[in-house]
């Protein structure tokens, strides 16, 4: 039976069948059942990530519950709640126990390192990866997001500090904001997508590979995806700079023009936008005219 598992895991999934098969070495065995209080503290946490990463949820669950009672460090018992959150969230009608559960690692683990990657998934889980029995909520995912921006700046001018999670918070905070009518500030999370450069990537603080080509590698991915993102900016620019004030909108484009006068699809979208808002004002000064004649 444990071999058609292995066998199943090598397929699917071939990091954790490898870590499964560590785990069988060091320990003999990985068996259907588990006594949990058997296990060491650090062997028990990584029982619990791998029980999570093939698939046996319930029995990751109670691992996690086991390694919680226990005296640990708080960066331990962050990274327990982190596998205890995920687990939740891949089993049906758990979905608020995910959020609770990565809720209680933002409020009681600020020194977690992974706390960038919790506060951004809280921010998904309240605007567009609504868990079943659960409700999104705008205002919490916006604070979530700018926690990930605020852990994780992008200093333009400053030293190589571009990481791929901190700009997809950029992207999703700007789009939430844009839709909330907030066109300045989103505006100004696309400039920061748009005028970074890719070059200045870097893995994110916890981030490690075995060797330097696998460093470069996902670099290498990174700087792809921050790339694509970059193309779907100009638009969003433009966009917001738009309101329901004609004037004001008008005010703001002919600043973007300003900002990126040597863009040239920037500027041709901009020069598209304005033609149309000369066109509604036109309309509207006639609308004025004929009701005041």
């Amino acid at each position: 039976m444990n071999g058609c598992i292995v066998t199943i895991m090598v397929f699917v999934f071939p990091i954790y069948a490898y870590a499964a098969e560590e785990f069988k070495t060091e320990f003999g065995t990985l068996p259907e059942n588990f006594v949990y209080r058997d296990y060491a503290d650090a062997d028990l946490i990584k029982l619990a990530d791998l029980l999570y990463h093939t698939h046996r949820h319930s029995e990751a669950v109670e691992a996690c519950k086991e390694a919680l009672n226990r005296n640990l460090t708080d960066d331990k018992t962050a990274s327990v709640k982190h596998v205890l959150a995920e687990t939740y969230e891949a089993m049906s009608d758990h979905g608020q126990d995910a959020k609770d559960t990565y809720l209680q690692i933002i409020q009681g683990y600020p020194t977690y390192e992974k706390f960038p990657e919790v506060a951004y998934r809280l921010g998904e889980l309240n605007i567009c990866i609504i868990p079943k029995g659960t409700e999104p909520d705008n205002d919490k995912a916006v604070e979530y997001l700018k926690m990930v921006i605020d852990r994780l700046p992008i200093v333009l001018s400053g030293e190589t500090n571009v990481t791929y999670l901190s700009l997809k918070a950029h992207m999703m905070l700007g789009n939430l904001l844009l839709g909330q009518g907030h066109v300045d500030e989103a505006r100004q999370l696309f400039r920061t997508i748009y005028d970074c450069d890719i070059n200045k990537a870097v893995v994110l603080p916890y981030e490690t590979f075995a060797t330097e080509q696998e460093t470069q590698e996902h670099l290498a991915w990174s700087k792809d995806r921050i790339l694509n993102m970059k193309k779907r900016i100009p638009r969003k620019l433009v966009s917001a700079c738009v309101s329901s004030d004609l004037g004001l909108s008008m005010q703001r484009l002919s600043e973007l023009q300003c900002e990126y006068p040597d863009n040239t699809e920037i500027q041709e979208l901009i020069s598209d936008v304005l033609k149309k808002l000369a066109e509604v004002e036109e309309v509207v000064d006639q609308e004025i005219a004929n009701s005041t004649s």
